[in-house]
């Protein structure tokens, strides 16, 4: 596949939630490697007794960061957002990125943004992810793709465009039983407890869209111990609840091992987190500095 020349960012999501800025590679389009229903991947377990009934909670949610890599300290601006389509009742998440100042001119200016389209499976209490967009924007290149499932035919399509010309266009099966994630419907749904309350020293597995035979990403809440002595090493100056460490396949954005370390707040917001190893950059961090609305006050 050919490689190239932009920056990718964020993510996280583990949220992707994920906050990163490496150089993108073309995605793996879904056929290869099936990857779906493979050894190792663990069922969602059921609705969590006593969760929010409604994702409606997330309505609103605006979150804002800053992203520094190298000697560049706020080099991007991020933003992740939750909305409603009212046209059609189907709920979006989307995530942004924009380089800034002299980064941004000498970058060309990069905006990424990813969207997620979802709507909200009733039996199982969880969003599923029925779309999932890359919009990739360098200077007057232009890069795009999509994924679109359809869980009536069962059936992935995935079709890629540069500069609005289709390179890429395949259509795969969904096996039996599999609904997969993309990382802002994996973000939210681990939010709302569709994979169980968080539990420090407890691992997670997500399905996730498959990328060179790779359906998962995993997800591991720190010990209090483990978390401790992070929280030493790293000189941790906000008020983190807990500390994720995410694995996603590397491609996705470009680091030398897939490794995402991810500060939360109680309620699972990430307040810092880092990209480790993106190629070319090192660590890439991003900051929270702002949310919309702001957190509920203890009673």
């Amino acid at each position: 596949m050919r490689r190239r020349d932009f920056l990718g960012f964020f993510a996280s999501a583990v949220a992707g939630v994920w906050l990163v800025f490496p150089p993108v590679r073309r995605l793996t389009s879904p056929g290869t490697g099936s990857g779906t229903s493979g050894p190792g991947i663990i069922p969602s377990p059921g609705p969590v007794a006593g969760r929010d009934p409604s994702v409606d909670r997330f309505l609103g949610e605006n979150l804002a960061y800053d992203i520094s890599f190298l000697w560049f300290k706020n080099a991007a601006q991020g933003t992740l957002r939750f909305l409603k389509d009212p046209a059609t009742g189907s709920y979006k998440a989307v995530l942004e990125a924009a380089t800034e100042g002299f980064v941004g001119f000498v970058s060309g200016y990069r905006r990424h943004r990813y969207t997620s389209t979802m709507s909200f499976a009733e039996g199982e209490r969880k969003l599923r992810s029925e779309k999932f967009e890359i919009d990739i924007q360098v200077a007057s290149s232009n890069y795009y793709s999509v994924h679109t499932m359809n869980y009536k035919t069962r059936d992935l399509l995935f079709q890629e465009y540069e500069n609005s010309e289709k390179t890429q266009e395949e259509k795969t099966p969904i096996p039996a039983g599999v609904e997969f994630e993309d990382i802002l419907s994996g973000f939210y749904n681990f939010r709302y407890g569709v994979y169980g309350p968080p539990i420090k020293g407890k691992a997670y597995t997500l399905r996730m869209l498959p990328r060179r035979g790779r359906s998962r990403f995993d997800v591991y809440l720190a010990s209090t111990a483990e978390e401790r002595e992070e929280k030493a090493r790293a000189a941790l100056t906000v008020n983190a609840a807990f500390l994720a460490y995410v694995v996603i396949p590397r491609e996705i954005f470009q680091t030398k091992t897939g490794k995402i370390r991810l500060w939360l707040g109680e309620d699972l917001i990430p307040l810092v987190g880092t990209v480790e190893d993106a190629i070319g950059l090192g660590d890439v961090q991003g900051t929270l500095k702002s949310r919309n609305p702001p957190p509920a006050r203890p009673s």
